[in-house]
């Protein structure tokens, strides 16, 4: 029964995010990341570079700018949809500081939309992924370059990249 005092929060839109962001989620492997991460703490940076360069590999300049405005999107989203239960004195022993709120805010998003949809759905998904999960460089960095390093990412995956770079065109 619903009353009406009853405090109505609004769930994020994640149509802020195009199909195609998904489908790059899933080429990231963000979970393998943080898997790998996890077993492994000092090969993150390998770890990162791999999912980058999956990425740059597939999507140009364009797309990964796009991306990068996407997830910060639906960041903000859901920033202020777990807020108050990232506040809550319930699990102030184990929640991120504000940084580390990003960083697990990121984390859900880079797991992918099934992922994301299910701690949306159960708030207790995000506290356990809160308790459980060490948390990963954040996901969006994937995406915070400019032209000439994303060139010169790319150049390591794509033969036609290097040629650009050797001749400096």
């Amino acid at each position: 029964m619903i009353t009406l005092f009853e405090k109505f929060e609004k769930k994020p839109d994640l149509n802020v995010v195009s199909p195609e962001f998904w489908k790059m989620a899933r080429t990231v492997n963000w979970k393998k990341v943080a898997k790998d991460y996890t077993e492994n703490p000092n090969g993150y940076n390998d770890f990162f570079r791999k999912a980058q360069e999956r990425v740059y590999k597939k999507y140009d300049f364009t797309q990964i700018r796009q991306f990068e405005k996407e997830c910060h999107d639906l960041y903000q989203q859901l920033s202020e949809y777990f807020r108050s239960t990232w506040l809550d004195d319930r699990y102030s022993k184990f929640m991120p500081s504000d940084d580390g709120y990003w960083d697990l805010l990121s984390l859900i998003i880079g797991f992918g939309k099934g992922f994301l949809i299910k701690c949306i759905n159960d708030k207790k998904e995000f506290v356990k992924v809160a308790k459980e999960y060490n948390y990963v460089e954040n996901f969006s960095y994937l995406f915070i370059v400019d032209e000439k390093e994303y060139i010169k990412i790319r150049s390591r995956v794509d033969p036609f990249f290097r040629d650009i770079k050797k001749y400096n065109i």
